[in-house]
Protein backbone atom coordinates (compact mmCIF):
# COMPACT_ATOMS: atom_id res chain seq x y z
CA UNK A 1 0.00 0.00 0.00
CA UNK A 2 1.18 3.59 -1.12
CA UNK A 3 -0.13 6.73 0.71
CA UNK A 4 -0.94 7.77 3.98
CA UNK A 5 -2.42 6.08 7.31
CA UNK A 6 -4.21 7.83 10.28
CA UNK A 7 -5.91 5.25 12.46
CA UNK A 8 -6.30 4.73 16.12
CA UNK A 9 -3.91 0.93 15.66
CA UNK A 10 -1.99 -0.10 12.62
CA UNK A 11 -0.86 -3.89 12.44
CA UNK A 12 1.34 -3.83 9.66
CA UNK A 13 1.04 -7.32 7.80
CA UNK A 14 2.74 -6.49 4.55
CA UNK A 15 4.34 -3.31 2.80
CA UNK A 16 3.59 0.29 3.69
CA UNK A 17 5.44 3.24 1.63
CA UNK A 18 4.39 6.81 3.26
CA UNK A 19 3.48 8.41 6.30
CA UNK A 20 1.43 6.11 9.11
CA UNK A 21 -0.04 8.08 12.68
CA UNK A 22 -1.42 6.04 15.33
CA UNK A 23 -1.83 5.78 18.43
CA UNK A 24 -0.60 2.40 18.12
CA UNK A 25 1.45 0.76 15.88
CA UNK A 26 2.94 -3.04 14.87
CA UNK A 27 4.96 -4.27 12.43
CA UNK A 28 4.86 -7.99 12.19
CA UNK A 29 6.87 -10.44 11.33
CA UNK A 30 5.81 -10.07 7.65
CA UNK A 31 5.69 -6.63 7.51
CA UNK A 32 7.82 -3.88 6.47
CA UNK A 33 7.14 -0.27 6.68
CA UNK A 34 8.90 2.40 4.79
CA UNK A 35 8.91 6.03 5.50
CA UNK A 36 7.63 7.96 8.69
CA UNK A 37 5.87 6.83 11.89
CA UNK A 38 3.93 8.95 14.27
CA UNK A 39 3.53 7.23 17.29
CA UNK A 40 4.52 6.66 21.40
CA UNK A 41 3.63 3.23 21.29
CA UNK A 42 5.75 1.45 18.80
CA UNK A 43 6.65 -2.41 18.61
CA UNK A 44 8.51 -4.51 15.52
CA UNK A 45 8.53 -8.54 15.97
CA UNK A 46 10.82 -10.14 15.04
CA UNK A 47 11.59 -10.59 10.76
CA UNK A 48 9.44 -6.82 10.74
CA UNK A 49 11.34 -4.05 8.60
CA UNK A 50 11.14 -0.63 9.05
CA UNK A 51 13.52 2.08 6.91
CA UNK A 52 12.62 5.27 7.60
CA UNK A 53 12.27 8.16 10.85
CA UNK A 54 9.96 7.79 13.97
CA UNK A 55 8.08 10.66 15.72
CA UNK A 56 6.44 10.89 18.78
CA UNK A 57 3.13 11.68 18.23
CA UNK A 58 2.09 15.26 19.87
CA UNK A 59 -0.10 14.53 22.59
CA UNK A 60 -1.63 11.14 24.08
CA UNK A 61 -4.25 11.06 20.96
CA UNK A 62 -3.60 10.85 17.33
CA UNK A 63 -7.50 10.21 16.26
CA UNK A 64 -10.17 12.05 17.64
CA UNK A 65 -13.84 10.36 17.81
CA UNK A 66 -16.25 11.62 15.41
CA UNK A 67 -18.60 12.84 17.96
CA UNK A 68 -15.69 15.12 19.57
CA UNK A 69 -14.63 16.47 15.91
CA UNK A 70 -17.96 17.19 15.11
CA UNK A 71 -17.80 19.72 18.51
CA UNK A 72 -14.87 21.08 17.51
CA UNK A 73 -14.31 23.64 15.17
CA UNK A 74 -12.28 23.31 11.59
CA UNK A 75 -8.39 23.41 12.40
CA UNK A 76 -6.89 26.14 9.94
CA UNK A 77 -4.81 24.63 7.05
CA UNK A 78 -1.69 25.60 6.60
CA UNK A 79 -1.45 28.75 4.21
CA UNK A 80 -5.08 29.65 4.75
CA UNK A 81 -6.03 33.07 5.43
CA UNK A 82 -8.23 33.96 8.77
CA UNK A 83 -11.55 35.14 7.02
CA UNK A 84 -12.58 38.17 7.74
CA UNK A 85 -15.81 40.59 6.57
CA UNK A 86 -15.21 43.19 4.50
CA UNK A 87 -18.17 45.83 5.33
Amino acid sequence: MKGNICAKRVLVSGLIEGECAANGIEILSNGTVKGIIYSSDLSIEKGGHFVGETKESEGTQVITPIEEAKKQPPKKQPGEQAKTSGA
